[in-house]
């Protein structure tokens, strides 16, 4: 098990919107690869899908971003989303994250992050893919969303 303390606290900006979700037991389709561009950042909280090293919660940060493809490529919006022990006081960020890019087909992983860390970044940014959509499309969306504060903390 990984110390706590020395992990990072997250950084959550003043416009921090804030969930809680509940996951549903099977997402829409359409929200695999959605992406939109970000203007602010989402904060949300959920019950893991089953206990992992005693935690049973977790949380996720979605925050606006760019990425180039190359050095003479220009910039595109992207959105970077990180896990994070949501029950210490403080926060506690997880090693490394994960990237929703533009071309709805890829995430970008931290690759510098050993399993199973990188197959749970993989999973938050699929977590992030139904929250936009939820957002964005309510009535065709199976994740119950429900927004706790619009102030960080």
């Amino acid at each position: 098990m990984m110390d706590i303390d020395v992990l990072p606290e997250p950084t959550f900006l003043a416009n921090c919107q804030r969930y809680r979700l509940r996951l549903p037991d099977r997402w829409p389709s359409e929200a695999h690869g959605y992406l939109r561009e970000l203007t602010e950042q989402i904060r949300c909280e959920m019950p893991l899908p089953r206990e992992i090293g005693g935690v049973h919660e977790l949380g996720i940060l979605l925050s606006p971003s760019a990425v180039k493809a190359s050095p003479d490529a220009p910039v595109c919006p992207a959105i970077l989303v990180q896990s994070f022990f949501c029950h210490h006081n403080p926060p506690r960020l997880l090693p490394g994250h994960s990237v929703l890019l533009p071309d709805a087909a890829v995430v970008g992983l931290d690759t510098s992050v050993p399993e199973p860390l990188r197959a749970l970044h993989k999973w938050s940014a699929s977590v992030a893919e139904q929250v936009l959509f939820a957002l964005d499309h309510p009535e065709e969306s199976t994740l119950a969303l429900s927004m706790i504060s619009s102030q960080p903390g």
